[in-house]
């Protein structure tokens, strides 16, 4: 028993490790390293069954970092807000504090601009083919 035990608790790190999430990067700027994932969001009690696109923000500094940045999306090939962009619904801004990770989530309080509706899964639709952080700026705060 003592040895199924320890034996547990050695794997538990490994275990873990192998269902981290695959993040990719995105783009790195100023220090903040930006990844990306492809994450499926289903709550049935909500009707929720869709694709979103997560960020992960990594500040790889010894400093706070203020940052802001217009998303822009393409959906099959087509920009949806090209045009209009530098609407305030698609600027978002973010401070990270030295060392700091924050990452999108597939929930109604992740923070802004860090999730990204991709598709529907249960429906035709269209679905996000590009995106963008752009007139991405980080600066000391």
């Amino acid at each position: 028993m003592k040895r199924t035990l320890i034996l547990l608790l050695l794997l538990a790190p490994v275990l873990g490790f192998a269902q981290q999430e695959n993040w990719t990067l995105h783009q790195e700027k100023n220090g903040v390293m930006i990844y990306k994932q492809s994450k499926i969001w289903k709550d049935a009690s909500e009707g929720i069954n869709q694709e979103m696109m997560l960020l992960k923000f990594v500040n790889s500094t010894d400093q706070a970092l203020e940052l802001e940045w217009y998303d822009v999306r393409w959906y099959d090939d087509n920009c949806v807000n090209c045009n209009h962009y530098q609407d305030p619904e698609y600027k978002h801004t973010l401070t990270l504090a030295p060392g700091e990770t924050i990452e999108g989530k597939c929930s109604f309080d992740s923070p802004s601009g860090l999730s990204l509706f991709k598709r529907f899964i249960e429906r035709e639709s269209k679905s996000l083919t590009k995106f963008e952080l752009r007139e991405l700026i980080v600066n000391p705060s």
